[in-house]
Parts: C-alpha cells; structure tokens; sequence
C-alpha cells in the first residue's frame, strides 16, 4: 500500500507539473519598475534579475525604465518604457508569440547552427516577423480628451518596425498586407490601414533615432526625447536661453534702487558688473 501510494504521488505530481504553464525564458537586466503580471498572482510584483518567465506572462515597465529577457537561446529582447508586453504560447516549439501593447521593444536574433526560430509581435492589429537579425517595434499611443467629462481615452496613433541591424528581413504584415523591411529601413502603419512601404531610416532619423534609444539600458534614465510622428513633418525646435543669475541679480538691484529714490538718475551698471 505504502509503495502504491508512492507511485500515485508520483503520477501526480508528474501531472501537475507538465500541466502547468511552459517556461518561456529569464529576465537578465533591470533598469527602474519593471512589474509582472501572471495568471496565479493577485497583484503585480516587482520583477528583479534572473527572473523566470513563463507563458501568458505580462510584462510592463514604468517611466525611465526598461528590461532585457529572453524567450529562447538565441534571442535578445528589450522592452522601452512605459511599455507592456504579454508572452504567450505558439502550437510550435520553433517560435514565440508576443503581444505589444504598448511602448517599444527591441528584438535581436542570432541563428544557431541547424536550428531555425522565429519571434512574431502581435502590436495594434499588426505583425512582425522576423528570424535573424536586429530590429524595434513599437506602439505609439495618444491620450484623446473626452467630450464629455470624463476618464482620458486611449488611443493607438501608430505602429511600426524598424530594421537597423546588417542582416536578415522583418515581414511587416497588417489588413492583409505585407511589407519587408530590409535592413536600414523602416515601415509604419495606422489603426485599419496596411503599413506604407519601407522608407530609409534616414528619412524619418530623429524619430528612428528616439525609438532606438528607449530600449538602449545602458543610457542615463533621466535622459527624454520628444516623441512625434514620423510621417508628419517635425516642428522647428525652439532654443530658450536661460538668463545668467548674476545678470539677474543685478537687474534686480537697479530696480531696487530706482524704487527707493525714483527722482534720482543713476547710471546703468556695466556688462562686467552684471556678469
């Protein structure tokens, strides 16, 4: 009896483990509050190095953070910002199903010998796929103020791929249409529309530039770019130069003087006395 027992126990347990959900990677860095959704937890938990992920996991960083994980042995990916992501399961052991709400992220695929694996990004209504090389997808969204009064609505503006690595095509696919991106190239698409052809990074530089670097971990977290669209023309950036304290300072004093004897003429002070 003892020993059958045993075996049932076993049996079980054997069950539930394959039972439960398929590990899909690790985190390897953090930068900020990156948190983590899963299915068992009541609440969000702050995520921390060498952190296992499984299947149906949610991702979302905060303002001034991000994190890098992988799903497979071959795969590099960092999530930007204000970014969430949710991981889930593919009926094919060779490849990754992700979702992008939200934010940027980051994929970088360097092929093992005799083994092929592709990452397809589900964002806005999208695809992305790709199975070598170095790209970015993001979801920019807008905040909409309601007629009425009310909570702020949330809206997807666009959604894009850009393809700067050395090697290897990114499939672009939305509304039934696909684009390839080759490397040096990006494209874009709207909510219900097919994504544009793929343009040269160059032509839209600073908001490729921006997008890139919000995944980039290693740079100061206080460091911010305005976000624009990169199919609309960028507004001129206007410079505003801040007035020297001691220049302040003196105007201040003049005008000190000036209300205690109003009828006096004094002499303005020197640019060497202003600073």
């Amino acid at each position: 009896m003892t020993m059958l027992s045993l075996v049932t126990a076993s049996l079980l347990s054997s069950c539930l483990f394959e039972s439960g959900p398929r590990l899909m990677g690790n985190v390897a860095m953090v930068r900020g509050q990156v948190y983590l959704a899963r299915t068992h937890l009541m609440h969000p938990e702050l995520v921390t190095q060498a952190y296992p992920l499984y299947v149906d996991d949610t991702l979302e960083s905060q303002s001034q953070s991000g994190i890098q994980f992988s799903v497979h042995p071959s795969t590099r990916l960092y999530l930007g910002p204000n970014s969430r992501l949710a991981i889930h399961d593919s009926s094919d052991s060779g490849q990754a199903v992700l979702a992008l709400d939200r934010g940027t992220l980051r994929i970088a695929i360097i092929p093992q010998e005799d083994q092929v694996f592709a990452v397809h990004i589900l964002a806005g209504g999208s695809r992305v796929t790709m199975q070598e090389g170095e790209a970015t997808v993001w979801v920019l969204e807008e905040r909409n103020e309601p007629a009425t009064p009310g909570p702020y609505v949330t809206t997807i503006q666009n959604v894009g791929v850009i393809n700067h690595g050395t090697r290897g095509e990114v499939a672009f696919n939305g509304m039934d249409q696909t684009v390839v991106v080759r490397p040096g190239f990006l494209s874009v698409t709207a909510p219900n529309t097919p994504p544009v052809q793929a343009v040269a990074i160059d032509a839209a530089k600073p908001f490729a530039t921006y997008i890139m670097q919000t995944t980039d971990l290693e740079r100061h977290p206080n460091e911010t770019t305005a976000i624009t669209d990169p199919l609309k023309p960028s507004k001129p950036v206007v410079t505003v130069t801040a007035e020297p304290i001691a220049q302040r300072d003196c105007k201040k004093k003049r005008a000190k003087i000036h209300r205690s004897k109003p009828g006096t003429e004094k002499a303005p002070a020197s640019e060497t006395e202003c600073g």
